[in-house]
């Protein structure tokens, strides 16, 4: 069930995080974990950012998005890299 944290309720359909061109993004807001609870936007996941607009890019930055972990294998990322999101503060 639904779980009511900072005044939003966590359901799969607000978790989802609007960013242009770029699939599935959600926060992890209100999921357990070993030191407590995340907040809003401290995690958030996403599909490929591989096409990512500018629009989307200060989007990221605008919600506090600092650092990118890429999850996927070298040969993957070496098909389809990100774009260098280091002039907004984003490593």
């Amino acid at each position: 069930g639904a779980r009511v944290l900072e005044k939003w309720m966590l359901t799969e359909f607000s978790r989802t995080i609007d960013i242009p061109v770029v699939s599935n993004v959600r926060h992890l807001g209100g999921v357990e974990t070993a030191s407590g609870t995340a907040s809003l936007h401290d995690v958030v996941r996403s599909g490929l950012l591989k096409d990512l607009t500018p629009d989307g890019a200060r989007r990221l930055h605008g919600l506090g998005i600092r650092t990118v972990v890429d999850l996927r294998t070298e040969t993957e990322g070496e098909r389809a890299p990100e774009p260098d999101l280091r002039g907004l503060g984003i490593r």
